[in-house]
């Protein structure tokens, strides 16, 4: 494997560092509309497939296959 593989990779070791030591800080979050406190854990500080730990308020939730009333709460 070249450097070139590695250094576009999604998993690679520079991104995977970087995302676990150069994490958005409460100010970036709410920046973008996300309530700090919800983030139980953050993006990239587990496997690869890793997409962190949020609890979405349920009328943020839109599953084709759930009902209004489900929706709700």
């Amino acid at each position: 494997m070249s450097n070139d593989d590695t250094a576009y990779s999604p998993s690679s070791e520079r991104e995977t560092e970087a995302s676990q030591h150069l994490q958005r800080d409460d100010d970036d979050l709410r920046a973008d509309g996300i309530d700090p406190s919800k983030v139980t854990a953050a993006p990239g500080t587990g496997g690869a497939d890793d997409a962190g730990d949020v609890e979405p308020a349920p009328e943020d939730l839109h599953l084709p296959w759930q009902s209004e009333d489900d929706r709700r709460g």
